[in-house]
């Protein structure tokens, strides 16, 4: 029998409190249906073309052909890879898309517990992490994103920032002379891959916290630029997804982004939204009249407040933790400031603001640092006797547990099987404005309306939607679109034109399909021309397609009536590749990356040599 360490019997301890304090989040996942959220079935249907692609032999392939319709739409090029391809990893064992995302979102659940854990006892000791671990995994913004909004690339990213700022805070006492940290590198590409608008709001912060915590250091310059460079290089390394997806935003139809419902001006919190109880899975709306919940989180307030004497004996005796507790003090003061409508000259001001859309994504930086300072509490509960220590930690973890746990549902399951996920079945359900402002430019407004249709859910009910009710509701959609006419048997009239999604035309000339191969990312066909013309591939143009006739390259161009991909043919009999290759720009970002990478790992070596020389 092995015999083990105390500390190795309170980690294991510890372990078991928080991996037993997180199941009540697990509950709707039991259930053999997909929970329905704002994100309907999006990240399903994300998952699902991610793994189509891969069975098409490209599984990098930024272009999604199915959805618009299945007139395709490079969806990929402007949104996070990370949270799908985990899906996706989870796919390939074999098991349904539907399993694989809620696998995917118990694994992102478990990382933010643990990493909130690790934080929360290295400031405070093992009993402040485990309460930071539990009033984190049940932070109402972090439920809110999870079965309110189903947003869980956002999910994701929240469940790394406590990672983060542990990475940072257990290398402030550390004699460590690298000039860079390579956890902080591999966390903040986590968070860069995940979701974009996380990265407008954590990076600042986390460059705040490192800031602070460089004061306690014992080389507070070295300790700054290791960790600013870290972040930087980090920015680089990834720069084929967030930077590629910035500089090529004109190509796209995201002006979108911020009008309408994403205008920002409609979502500033009021103050008592923070505290109230009221949970709803309703949207957000201007004024104080939302019907979803913006709390801050009530228990981690009471226990900050019991902790506040705490504080000047922290002040005076523990460097680092009193910069900690700066910090967080002033990443908590400067997040409710920008969520308020006091701070909209501010949003003016600065251009990325607009971008986030809603103010109250904010509530990210109080929803880790609220919990990770009512962890000092934990430094209460080391005066009182041994044999009441744990005791007590668990009547805390039960009550939190206890007030939370009906935040822990949801508002109905969709009946949605794993025959609802394939092709045919995105192509009729996998497109409204959520995916609209990632129509390519030369589309124009023909596809999808110029002002999406907001749809009104009197009641959910308590079946959830079927696969009859999604396609209603969307054709519905459909009907508005200007220039689209008529949509049957999956043959849509766009643009004065009857086009069958993914097939091919011709336009001008005289000339035959003799044979057809591949797959909607990679395709070839032999064509026999009597005379030179044009043919048209019925999927959306975008600068990342390119085309062949018998191994030379051609120029793809976009139909002027449709935006679709069209291709001029010479006469004979040819073979005609067309491929999507991902854009340009990214290719390129994707080689500087390589090339740092690289470098990186010929620095780490060096730098093991060095150390065991000197050992």
């Amino acid at each position: 029998m092995i015999a083990l360490t105390p500390s190795q019997k309170e980690r294991i301890t510890d372990t078991l409190v928080v991996l037993i304090g997180t199941f009540p989040i697990f509950r709707p996942l039991i259930e053999p249906r997909f929970f329905w959220s704002h994100e309907n079935a999006y990240f399903l249907w994300r998952v699902a073309s991610v793994h189509h692609n891969v069975l098409d032999g490209a599984p990098f392939c930024r272009w999604f052909p199915d959805f618009a319709r299945g007139f395709g739409l490079p969806f990929l090029e402007f949104y996070p890879v990370l949270p799908v391809t985990i899906g996706e990893l989870f796919r390939l064992t074999g098991i349904s898309t539907i399993t694989s995302v809620k696998l995917t979102i118990g694994v992102i659940t478990l990382f933010a517990a643990g990493g909130a854990y690790r934080l929360g006892r290295t400031a405070w000791g093992r009993w402040g992490g485990i309460i930071t671990s539990i009033l984190f995994s049940y932070a109402p913004y972090k439920l809110v994103n999870l079965y309110v909004r189903g947003d869980i690339n956002e999910y994701l990213a929240m469940a790394a920032l406590p990672w983060a700022l542990w990475i940072v805070l257990t290398r402030v006492q550390q004699a460590d002379s690298r000039w860079i940290s390579f956890p902080t590198i591999i966390i903040m590409m986590i968070i860069s891959v995940t979701h974009y608008p996380s990265c407008v709001i954590q990076y600042p912060f986390i460059i705040l916290w490192i800031i602070c915590l460089s004061f306690s250091a014992p080389r507070p310059v070295r300790f700054f630029f290791q960790h600013a460079l870290s972040v930087a290089i980090a920015l680089v390394l990834s720069s084929t997804f967030w930077l590629s997806a910035f500089l090529s935003r004109h190509l796209v139809q995201m002006e979108g982004m911020t009008q309408g419902f994403a205008d920002y001006r409609n979502h500033f919190i009021e103050m008592p939204q923070w505290f109230s109880m009221y949970w709803n899975f309703g949207a957000s709306v201007k004024g104080p009249g939302d019907a979803i919940s913006f709390q801050l989180g009530n228990l981690s307030i009471l226990l900050i407040l019991v902790s506040i004497p705490l504080i000047p004996g922290i002040f005076r005796w523990v460097r680092v933790q009193k910069w900690t507790i700066i910090a967080a003090c002033s990443g908590i003061g400067i997040s409710l400031f920008l969520m308020h409508a006091i701070s909209h000259p501010v949003w003016k001001v600065i251009p990325l603001l607009p971008m986030l859309q809603f103010p109250y994504r904010i509530l990210v930086i109080p929803a880790v640092l609220l919990p990770f300072l009512a962890g000092m509490s934990g430094q209460w509960i080391n005066r009182i006797p041994r044999r009441w220590q744990f005791p007590t930690v668990t009547g805390i973890t039960v009550l939190v547990i206890a007030a939370s746990v009906s935040m822990c549902r949801v508002a109905a399951f969709m009946n949605l099987t794993e025959d609802d996920l394939d092709r045919e079945s995105i192509r009729l359900a996998a497109h409204t404005h959520c995916t609209g402002e990632y129509i390519p430019k030369p589309v124009g407004n023909r596809f999808p309306p110029p002002k999406p249709v907001s749809f009104t859910l009197q009641k959910i009910p308590e079946t959830g939607f079927s696969r009859e009710q999604t396609e209603a509701r969307l054709n519905t959609w459909l009907e508005t679109a200007s220039g689209v006419e008529t949509w049957e048997g999956g043959v849509i009239r766009l643009g004065n034109a009857t086009t069958r999604p993914g097939g091919i035309d011709v336009l001008a000339g005289k000339m035959t399909l003799s044979a057809e191969g591949g797959s909607p990312v990679n395709r070839w066909f032999t064509v026999e021309s009597q005379t030179p013309g044009i043919l048209r591939v019925n999927q959306f143009f975008f600068e990342g397609w390119t085309a062949r006739i018998d191994q030379t390259a051609v120029v793809a161009e976009p139909d002027l009536h449709t935006g679709l991909i069209c291709i001029d043919i010479p006469p004979g009999t040819h073979r005609v590749e067309l491929r999507y290759h991902n854009l340009p720009i990214a290719q390129k970002l994707l080689k500087i990356s390589w090339i740092v990478l690289i470098l990186l790992i010929c620095f780490y070596v060096i730098e093991k040599r060095k150390s065991r020389f000197h050992a």
